[in-house]
């Protein structure tokens, strides 16, 4: 796992992200790897996922037992200038801050030139708890040319006045609520790339607000044809909830993955 640097034309700025690369990754070769996007929740950063998720040993050992084939993971940054809480890893209404660009452009352009990704977006995808699962599931939707598949953990899938930040990100324009809700949004994604995109939806028992919605997005995405495999664990919102449970994602993306690769 290594701390890198990579500017955010976006943003205007240097962005500190973290890198995990596999074992036996090496800078030079012809094998390309699959990518995961790693995103936190709010308030939260980057190295959440280091200290609570313990994710290095989490993608050492999905690798080394053949659940997920050897991959990137990139520990995204969604701590964005503005904001009393977090950037819902949107482009904010009024322009100040265009989070969902960075990191669904100029991010993936980073990766690309940098470390030995694969170029297919089929081999891109999202992870994300709480806020990020929210981010992971609506950048998916807006960016099927980048990302086909999204791990989401504890996430809500409709912009909402009870949430602390909508108004900072997403004004008072309802339309760019609907925009950026994926309820509202995947059945505007085409009948095609539908076929080809995963949800793996993980919620509490307990966590009411994200339960509800979690069930309702995976009944959408039945109906029309979208793959979503709906995890209920007991719990509420937090760690205590994602630990245990994110192996089994991951070890469902890794079955997207190698049905891809087959």
């Amino acid at each position: 796992m290594q701390k890198v640097a990579f500017q955010s034309q976006a943003l205007s700025e240097t962005r500190w992200i973290y890198v995990y690369t596999p074992p036996g990754y090496l800078p030079v070769g012809t094998t390309s790897y699959p990518v995961v996007f790693m995103l936190h929740g709010s308030p939260g950063e980057a190295s959440d996922w280091i200290t609570k998720g313990r994710i290095q040993g989490v993608l050492d050992a999905a690798i080394g037992s053949g659940a997920l084939p050897p991959c990137i993971a990139v520990l995204a940054n969604g701590k964005g200038p503005y904001y009393k809480t977090g950037s819902e890893w949107a482009d904010s209404t009024d322009g100040r801050c265009r989070m969902e660009t960075s990191i669904a452009v100029d991010l993936p352009r980073f990766i690309l030139s940098r470390y030995r990704a694969a170029p297919d977006p089929a081999f891109w995808a999202l992870c994300g708890v709480s806020e990020g699962a929210y981010g992971a599931c609506n950048l998916l939707v807006r960016h099927t040319d980048r990302f086909r598949s999204a791990l989401a953990l504890s996430g809500e899938y409709e912009v909402s006045d009870a949430w602390p930040d909508a108004s900072d990100v997403f004004g008072d324009n309802r339309i760019y609520w609907r925009q950026n809700s994926p309820l509202q949004q995947l059945e505007r994604v085409s009948p095609v790339v539908r076929k080809e995109l995963h949800f793996c939806i993980v919620v509490g028992d307990e966590d009411a607000q994200s339960l509800s919605q979690s069930v309702a997005f995976a009944g959408l995405c039945g109906r029309l044809g979208v793959t979503a495999r709906l995890v209920r664990a007991p719990g509420k919102h937090g760690w205590v909830v994602w630990n245990p449970r994110l192996p089994e994602a991951l070890a469902a993306l890794g079955g997207w993955w190698k049905d891809l690769q087959r």
